[in-house]
């Protein structure tokens, strides 16, 4: 994992937008975090991360925030636990906006090992002031925490299996 790409200044633009989420049920203090990462389309730029301790109404209001914000192409969403529940409640944002449900085939492990050659390459670039990132990166499967691995081996799964190119995958946002 030494060979993971870093950038210090992002481009002036990009293509569009893609968030990746992975939410989290509570906002407890041994519950896991809700992560989205936002990539910018030119090559993969992890534009930024968001990570937090939320319950469901903070989940939805900061998923709507940051759609407004980065107005994104798509939004990827784990269909799984309260990712279920925000998939049918951002139906309303209006835009050219689409989610993806992604339903995990295979353990963490495997989807992130299956993406480890896609992030070492040139075309994956991080931030070089993500420690956080880089943490849980490289030091994953032995870590408390793996939600940022989810997020990103979500987003890379989807751009390594082409999965924005199969409508019958997508609902659009009305």
């Amino acid at each position: 994992m030494e060979d993971i790409r870093f950038y210090e200044n992002l481009p002036s633009r990009f293509d569009y937008f893609v968030h990746s989420w992975d939410t989290a049920i509570k906002s407890s203090e041994d519950s896991d975090y809700s992560v989205c990462n936002i990539w910018g389309m030119q090559k993969y730029y992890l534009v930024s991360l968001v990570r937090k301790k939320i319950n469901y109404p903070e989940l939805k209001n900061l998923t709507e925030k940051l759609a407004r914000e980065y107005q994104p192409k798509f939004i990827l969403i784990e269909d799984k636990a309260s990712g279920q529940q925000l998939i049918q409640d951002i139906g309303f944002l209006g835009g050219n906006i689409r989610v993806i449900g992604i339903k995990p085939s295979c353990d963490k492990g495997t989807r992130f090992a299956s993406v480890v050659p896609l992030l070492q390459s040139a075309s994956v670039l991080i931030p070089k002031q993500s420690s956080i990132i880089l943490k849980e990166l490289l030091n994953f499967p032995h870590i408390k925490n793996d939600d940022i691995v989810d997020s990103v081996s979500q987003f890379l799964n989807c751009i390594k299996d082409k999965s924005f190119k199969y409508p019958a995958r997508i609902r659009s946002l009305i």
